[in-house]
């Protein structure tokens, strides 16, 4: 294993090579970034010469607005412009965009986010799980890992925070967030509408109209969105539907008021309707399977084939209401906040588990409900109010509640014998107080601390599976723990010169314990699996060159794992079973630079490059050392590297300016899975985009844009189910799609 100071010089050789060649790229890579930005701060990476700018906001995740090379944390910050140019639907458009950061579906699921942050990843389906890298939508965080792959439709900016958060956010987790932010109400009357038509006959719409109701203290904002994809994969199973479409529809209504200075509250609520076909996965079982052993179904369609054998094919609808109220009321020197939030999610799906044209595993009308509530109050310093130290010290406090409470009923068929069905209910409640603090020593020098304290209540009712489509009512086993956790962050920066600042954070981490959502018996669920906690130091460098047209940053980090949770599946005399426990220790390090340059006005280059060291620390299962096991989604080296050059085309015409872009990314091999067997081992690959628009117009602004992605139609499996000897079923990402969009603002 080598040595810290060895990774560094390591990476940064490969780092200078990268950000020197000519590569291809996209404007979505982000630049670290944790608060509002100054225009002075980021005038050379905003498309506008060195005195000139525009700013990315951000201010969910800090005391106070910093400069976006003042933070001491790491984070990178998507706006508006940037996730719009990802044409994607929702966060896994952020893989390879910030370091460190893989983000996929779990296509057996529905809706459901595999992430992997730092080579820590939860791939999981199970209801009775709680997330390790937490999602917050406009504040209010995701309980379940069902229902989390969160859109990016009507988002005004997205954060990704790496490492354990605890003292600043309601819920705390392990590994780090995903802050996803709407956009709010303005007090004009403006709006924005965009069509896009691509491969597969994607059609997309979307709306957006702000307007005053009573001008200068209430106004309101409607939204509403269609999303429609055909089938790409062929079924070849006649009288089977094809794989791989659907559909959503959103809408959303929000109002903001504000009836004087110190008053400002936004209340929203929205509705979204899925409707997907099965996902396209094909069969990949080996001949000692029983696919082929036992039905001589010994097919293996290539990795990337459109043509598949599925004799199941229902797919999934998904029904997602939530409302959210965001009430800030400052207090003389503090501010008050409120932050209530409300889920109910209803999700149906059907997959069929083994990828052939055989009832070997087949889940059927898989009902999935979730009901959500939680409520947080903040109280903190107002900037220049009295109750900062003069402006020298930033605080918080905090108290957290969240309760939820998760239902499934799965009914199965397993080798074209009669159904069996099992249920369970997960019950969470969650109590937290937390507080931090930023302190300015000098005028160059400022300290953080903070700290938390965590009560968690999990009650897990469930039955065994057995023989039919019933289960009773009320489920008859139940079992119930409390965990508690104390948790700590402290921190350093120093300010070098205007341009340059480094900084030290250790944080510790914490995920609650549970149950097997479905055990196989009585001694089997005994007990549960217990919490996971972390620990993590990291080290920074902020810093811009030649009169901020060269932007560099570079993070450092280690982290330590305790209790480590992790989900397997293995057979079972039903079909297959997922047992989650607490299997080892383990450590993350790694290095993560982000680099912005403008070599000449109006063309950008930027790169991020990660390097990733993950490895299992005494991990003994059933007396056998299984420490050399892969990460999950954990590739070494992930590279990303963006061109772009805007170009002024005069005001002659009906266009002023010409847009060109691209986007290379490339990731090192990893496992695709959750089992570590070579046929899920995915090697390394690169994938290339580009996109070109063009914008005019003065009182209102349009744009048109084409764009294309995987352009060289790279074929890379994306996610795996292993069930030895079972099953064994792989799916590929989609292939390159072409796409061309309308969009106007006024």
């Amino acid at each position: 294993m080598v040595r810290f100071t060895q990774l560094a010089g390591r990476v940064s050789g490969v780092a200078l090579l990268a950000l020197g060649a000519p590569a291809y790229g996209q404007t979505s890579t982000a630049v670290e970034s944790e608060a509002e930005v100054p225009a002075e701060e980021s005038a050379a990476f905003q498309g506008a010469a060195p005195s000139e700018s525009t700013a990315i906001v951000v201010t969910g995740s800090r005391l106070r607005e910093e400069s976006v090379q003042d933070v001491p944390v790491a984070v990178s910050v998507f706006d508006t412009e940037m996730i719009e140019d990802l044409h994607a639907a929702d966060i896994q458009a952020l893989t390879s965009n910030s370091p460190g950061l893989v983000v996929s579906n779990n296509p057996t699921g529905n809706q459901v986010p595999l992430i992997s942050l730092r080579g820590f990843s939860v791939v999981a389906t199970d209801i009775s799980i709680e997330p390790g890298i937490s999602i917050y939508v406009d504040g209010i965080y995701q309980p379940t890992i069902v229902g989390g792959l969160s859109d990016l439709f009507d988002v005004e900016r997205v954060e990704v925070l790496r490492g354990p958060q605890s003292t600043l956010l309601g819920k705390n987790s392990s590994a780090g967030a995903i802050l996803v932010r709407r956009s709010r109400p303005t007090n004009e009357v403006e709006g924005r509408a965009r069509i896009e038509y691509g491969t597969d006959n994607l059609f997309q719409a979307q709306g957006l109209m702000n307007f005053p109701i009573v001008d200068g203290i209430l106004a309101g904002k409607v939204y509403a969105m269609y999303r429609h994809s055909d089938d790409y994969a062929e079924n070849l199973v006649p009288g089977v539907s094809d794989l791989g479409g659907g559909e959503v529809t959103t809408f959303r209504g929000a109002l903001r008021l504000t009836p004087s200075d110190n008053i400002d509250w936004y209340v929203s609520a929205d509705y979204t309707h899925r409707d997907n076909s099965t996902a396209a996965g094909r069969n990949a079982a080996p001949a000692t399977f029983v696919p082929c052993a036992s039905f001589g179904f010994c097919v293996n369609q290539p990795q990337g084939s459109h043509e598949l054998s599925l004799d199941f094919a229902d797919g999934a609808e998904h029904d997602d209401y939530s409302a959210t109220s965001d009430l800030a009321i400052e207090l003389g020197g503090a501010k008050l906040t409120s932050l209530t939030g409300y889920r109910d999610l209803r999700m149906v799906n059907n997959s069929d588990v083994d990828g052939t044209p055989l009832p070997i595993l087949h889940a059927f009308d898989q009902l999935t409900t979730l009901d959500a509530f939680s409520q947080e109050f903040r109280l903190s310093s107002v900037e220049g109010a009295g109750l900062d130290f003069g402006g020298r010290l930033a605080w918080l406090i905090a108290a957290y509640y969240n309760d939820s409470s998760a239902f499934l009923y799965e009914p199965r068929i397993l080798l074209g014998g009669a159904p069996n069905v099992a249920a369970q209910r997960s019950d969470r409640s969650s109590q937290a107080i937390f507080g931090h603090l930023d302190f300015d020593l000098t005028d160059a020098i400022t300290l953080s601390f903070g700290a938390r304290q965590s009560w968690d209540e999990v009650t897990h009712e469930y039955s065994f599976r057995g023989p039919g489509l019933v289960v009773p009512d009320p489920l008859p086993n139940s079992q119930s723990r409390e965990d508690k956790n104390f948790s700590l962050e402290a921190g350093a920066q120093y300010q070098i010169d205007p341009t340059k600042m480094v900084y030290f954070r250790y944080a510790e981490g914490y995920r609650g314990g549970g149950f097997l959502g479905f055990p196989g018996s009585l001694e089997q669920a005994e007990g549960g699996y217990g919490p996971e906690t972390s620990e993590s130091y990291e080290i920074g460098l902020r810093s811009e060159f030649f009169r901020r047209r060269l932007l560099f940053n570079l993070t450092l980090f280690t982290a330590t794992f305790n209790d480590l949770q992790r989900s397997e599946t293995k057979p079972s005399p039903t079909g297959f079973i997922i047992i989650t426990d607490n299997i080892a220790t383990a450590r993350t390090r790694g290095i993560e630079m982000e680099a912005v340059a403008r070599p000449i006005d109006g063309l950008d280059l930027k790169g991020v490059l990660s390097y990733l060291d993950a490895d299992y620390r005494n991990y003994v299962s059933g007396g056998v050392d299984l420490s050399d096991t892969n990460f999950s989604y954990a590739p070494e080296w992930t590279i990303s590297l963006t061109p772009s050059y805007e170009l002024p085309l005069g005001g002659q015409g009906l266009f002023d300016t010409l847009r060109l872009q691209g986007h290379w990314e490339y990731r090192s091999r990893y496992l695709a899975g959750a089992q570590d067997v070579p046929e899920m081992m995915q090697p390394g690959y690169s994938v290339f985009d580009a996109q070109v628009s063009i914008t005019g117009g003065s009182r209102s602004r349009y744009t048109l844009t084409a764009y294309v992605q995987n352009l060289t139609n790279e074929r890379y499996q994306v996610y795996g189910v292993y069930v030895p000897p079972l099953l064994f079923q792989q799916f590929d990402a989609r292939g390159r799609r072409l796409g061309i969009s309308a969009q106007i603002a006024f």
